[in-house]
């Protein structure tokens, strides 16, 4: 299920039902699956996903505001 989106083309997505249930995935929109790709692999195993978090709430935890992101960065 969709909750959120990244400033480009990308989703936050939360997992609610199956084994990765209640885990926030991004699903990236720039670098997506490209067509006739191998349709065995599961949706948590391609290169377009990445898992953020095990759940909703370590996801919320670890959110801070942008200027803070912004000040850490080289």
């Amino acid at each position: 299920m969709p909750i959120g989106y990244d400033d480009g083309r990308g989703t936050i997505v939360l997992a609610v039902s199956g084994p990765k249930f209640g885990q926030v995935w991004f699903v990236d929109g720039v670098d997506p699956r490209p067509e006739g790709s191998n349709p065995r692999v599961e949706w948590f195993d391609r290169r377009d996903v990445s898992k953020l978090a095990n759940t909703f709430r370590e996801f919320m935890d670890g959110l801070k505001p942008l200027d803070a992101v912004k000040n850490t960065k080289p």
